[in-house]
């Protein structure tokens, strides 16, 4: 196989910005940029990914929007796409993370302003973690269980203002 092109005798150059793209579940929209001095296509689409535009250019460089498809199954998924400039030829790694889901009960609770404790449930079909937000100083994480069901004790320190704190 030869490196010029048969039309015009001029070795083709083929190159793309990343070699990996990884979509989320809820249809998430990724870049990628193709470099070419001829004409170049991308394949072996498959059918779970929602677009690909545009999925071929002539010379020059151009910023390719891959679109994922809203996807409820839990396991991921992969493909190998190719991008073909002449006999030039770079493979693109294109993975759509599984839906993830966690739900915390209750959403919300009161605590009294001498503070306490509180207690929820978590259960996802994900590994997470736990933590207190920046500017929450009086309330601290008692215990936890993880990692994808279990429950977490908070306790809040005495409020001594006038205002409810989050």
């Amino acid at each position: 196989m030869s490196d010029k092109n048969e039309q015009t005798g001029v070795k083709a150059i083929l190159s793309i910005s990343r070699n990996e793209i990884v979509l989320d579940s809820d249809a998430s929209v990724e870049e990628l940029v193709v470099t070419a001095n001829t004409d170049w296509s991308i394949n072996d689409i498959p059918d779970w990914c929602g677009t690909v535009r545009p999925s071929y250019g002539k010379a020059g460089e151009w910023t390719v929007r891959i679109r994922g498809r809203f996807y409820e199954e839990k396991a991921d998924r992969t493909a190998q796409l190719s991008v073909v400039a002449g006999d030039r030829k770079e493979t693109l790694t294109l993975k759509q993370k599984g839906h993830q889901q966690i739900v915390v009960t209750p959403t919300f609770f009161r605590l009294p302003y001498a503070g306490g404790r509180a207690q929820f449930s978590v259960a996802a079909d994900f590994e997470y973690t736990a933590a207190v937000s920046q500017g929450a100083e009086w309330l601290s994480l008692v215990s936890t269980e993880f990692p994808l069901v279990g429950s977490i004790v908070v306790r809040a320190q005495p409020n001594a203002g006038s205002v409810d704190r989050e």
